[in-house]
């Protein structure tokens, strides 16, 4: 995630530019205070482990141990383990950051319970690296450290105790071998003082010898080193079977760094030699050197710029897995994890990774006054209303044909009212298109986040799930649409082809530009059809060639159409806000008001905002036929004396997350439900956030039209709020 480096929103199929998606209309109170007694909020309390056996356990989607299968392979689209060949593996997962990779052996224990229960089978341990070496990256370095990438041994044990913790439950890792480890710049054989900034040393790994002798020195210090608790060293464990050689290390994001440097002219000057030799004079016409006063590659786009950092990418993707493969790494690599996904970039992840991964965001903040302080401003545009350009499907044109996709960073960040909808909208998109890998961002940062009973600080920010019911509650569907494969995957498949010739061997002509190809109708193709990228005509597709290079900057508009028909299990109304899944096993709803209907399950929202409203079943029956059922009803959840609102332009301007607790949105919805078998007496019960039944809610149940109705209300009976109820066929 980010690497404390400003975040653009994906919103074009092959390039990457800031969200300009609609803004709500402002309401009536600006900046206002969410405290206790103001009306339409109630106050939540909750412990976050899950009680063993309760609707909310869905450890059941656990292999366990993690490795037990053998090692992971590419097929296809898809993973499979060696030892089960021919059954597609999926992976529903969260990251762990910073401080929560280093926890006490208690605490971890606690963790990797947690999230089993929580329906995970992967973690993705990040922001790790500074940590396992010894410093943060906070404070002045400890006395004695030399940033040469070599591992401190008490934070390792803890983080190898954490690892052996979620093996031991079935949870398999992948992670990324640099992330935002400090480096100074001695260390790299450069006589300087202090430190380059994380996108910095990204790209000098990719341009000098000795930052890329700095990242193998860590890489072979960690994947080499023999956990204690498993008996095994990282690189022969099958329950690490992905790795990231560099977290989100295109080029580009240090380009402005780094572009002047001695190294960057030499290899230059070798792929422009390079280019001579392989094309015709013409070739070079429209080139343009990597100096300051020509090659903004932010602002001009030049074409050239793009291929000759989509060649270094290649140069230094080779030399680190190279590097890797010699050390024995049986993992699956990849690298370029997010945007800008124009086409060399594509090309590179088609021709080099043994799997694409990117990052997407919907609602991630900038901040103002630079830094990762408060205030901060995000979009908070209605997801439906948005849809055209909403980041999960932009981001689908990224998978390369034949390939299999990842997700190993997404999220529906706070403050975005509409967030409920996170959970409903992943699984069934990652589901539709067959993704082979999810990972929520994130579960925590804090060592607290591990904690049973959550701080007085522990309230909702942009990321963290440990402290936001809301987004924890809505994750849980991704566990039945995509891991559990409710959603069925789409059969049609829209195939965008890259143009080999101009892109590897004509070349752009003089002025032009990497343009991001295409933009299409992105809401209705992603759930009409499967889609991917290739760089040449993919059988039992509809393929569709697009531009490589133009003469301007900016997203072509051109839509592509598809003889694909609707997808039965998703229906959506951009104009009138709402959102529908309905699916055998699992039926969802989002919207504001009125009647909506998903297969059995009804839903008539009253006094909400943004609710969503999810049913499904425990038991893996169909729905209707299902004796144990889980019903969330979430809406947005606050810190006690939050500060938030429109700041007049345009923008959701956040000025303090608030304390000392957690307040939800309050409003109530008539749930229906179609139930076949004759059930004699449903009950429904509210359900605390650990899974324990609070209390009976007052329902009734029609035998000759079998329907069980209730009113599913925040504002529970005990004056607490309520996000989720278990139905029970007795």
């Amino acid at each position: 995630m980010k690497a404390f480096a400003r975040r653009l929103v994906v919103a074009a199929a092959f390039a990457i530019l800031p969200d300009r998606s609609p803004a709500a209309p402002p309401p009536e109170r600006v900046g206002a205070d969410i405290v206790e007694d103001e009306p339409g909020w109630v106050p939540f309390s909750f412990t976050r482990d899950i009680v063993p056996g309760s609707a909310l356990d869905f450890s059941e989607f656990l292999d366990a141990p993690a490795g037990k299968r053998g090692w992971l392979r590419a097929v296809g689209e898809h993973f499979e383990f060696e030892g089960s060949p021919g059954v597609p593996v999926r992976f529903n997962g969260v990251n762990v950051c910073m401080n929560l990779n280093i926890l006490e052996h208690a605490a971890a224990d606690r963790l990797a319970n947690r999230l089993a229960a929580l329906g995970y089978n992967s973690v993705r341990f990040h922001h790790h690296d500074g940590r396992i070496c010894g410093w943060s990256g906070d404070g002045d370095p400890p006395e004695g450290w030399k940033g040469d990438g070599s591992l401190d041994p008490v934070a390792m044990e803890k983080f190898d105790y954490l690892f052996a913790k979620c093996a031991e439950k079935g949870l398999y890792a992948t992670t990324d071998l640099y992330v935002s480890r400090r480096v100074p710049w001695r260390a790299m054989g450069i006589d300087r003082d202090g430190f380059p900034e994380n996108d910095e040393f990204k790209a000098l790994t990719l341009l000098h010898d000795g930052a890329f002798e700095n990242w193998k020195r860590f890489s072979r210090e960690f994947l080499l080193h023999l956990n204690p608790y498993t008996g095994r060293r990282y690189i022969d464990d099958p329950a690490m079977p992905l790795l990231c050689t560099v977290n989100e290390g295109w080029l580009v994001g240090g380009w402005f760094k780094v572009r002047d440097l001695p190294e960057t002219a030499a290899l230059y000057e070798e792929w422009k030699a390079e280019m001579a030799a392989r094309h015709s004079p013409g070739f070079m016409r429209g080139s343009l050197a990597p100096s300051a006063a020509e090659a903004n590659c932010w602002q001009d786009n030049s074409a050239a710029t793009w291929l000759f950092m989509a060649w270094v990418q290649q140069r230094g993707h080779r030399r680190q897995s190279e590097f890797l493969k010699s050390l024995g790494v049986k993992a699956l690599l990849t690298a370029g994890n997010h945007g800008p996904n124009n086409a060399p970039n594509q090309d590179f992840r088609i021709r080099l990774l043994d799997y694409v991964d990117t990052h997407w965001y919907v609602d991630h903040p900038d901040f103002p006054q630079g830094g990762w302080g408060l205030p901060s401003v995000c979009r908070n545009a209605d997801p439906v209303a948005s849809i055209e350009r909403l980041a999960p499907n932009v981001v689908s044109f990224a998978r390369a044909a034949g390939k299999p996709f990842t997700v190993t960073e997404w999220n529906f960040c706070a403050p975005g009212e509409g967030r409920s909808i996170a959970g409903l909208y992943t699984g069934a998109l990652a589901a539709a298109q067959d993704w082979a890998g999810v990972w929520r961002f994130d579960y925590g940062h804090a060592a607290a986040s591990a904690n049973t009973a959550p701080g007085p600080f522990s309230v909702p920010d942009y990321f963290v799930l440990a402290n936001d019911p809301v987004a924890q509650a809505a994750d849980r569907a991704v566990a039945h649409l995509f891991l559990r494969g409710d959603m069925p995957t789409l059969a049609p498949r829209l195939n965008l082809v890259i143009d080999e010739a101009a892109l590897v061997r004509d070349g752009p002509a003089p002025g032009d530009a990497a343009v991001c190809q295409v933009r299409p109708e992105l809401a209705s193709v992603v759930w009409k059809a499967l889609v991917s990228t290739s760089l040449s005509p993919l059988d039992g597709a509809e393929n569709f060639p697009v531009s490589v290079w133009g003469k301007r900057v900016g997203c072509e508009t051109n839509a592509i159409p598809t003889a694909a028909p609707d997808n039965p299990h998703v229906r959506f109304s951009a104009e009138e806000g709402w959102f529908r899944v309905e699916t055998g096993r699992t039926c969802g709803v989002f919207a504001s008001a009125g009647r909506h209907c998903a297969g059995p399950l009804a839903a008539e929202i009253s006094g909400g905002k943004a609710v969503s409203v999810v049913a499904t079943s425990l038991d893996g029956e169909p729905l209707p036929r299902s004796r144990r059922i889980l019903l969330s009803h979430l809406t947005d959840c606050r810190g006690r004396g939050a500060q938030s609102g429109w700041d007049g332009s345009g923008r959701y301007r956040t000025e303090s997350w608030g304390k000392g607790g957690i307040l939800v949105r309050d409003a109530t919805t008539r749930i229906s439900l179609a139930l076949e078998g004759g059930a004699a007496s449903p009950k429904v019960y509210a359900l605390g956030f650990d899974g324990s039944r609070r209390f009976e809610i007052p329902a009734s149940f029609d035998n000759i039209s079998g329907r069980l109705s209730f009113d599913a209300s925040v504002r529970g009976d005990d004056g607490n709020a309520v996000l989720e109820y278990e139905i029970a066929l007795l």
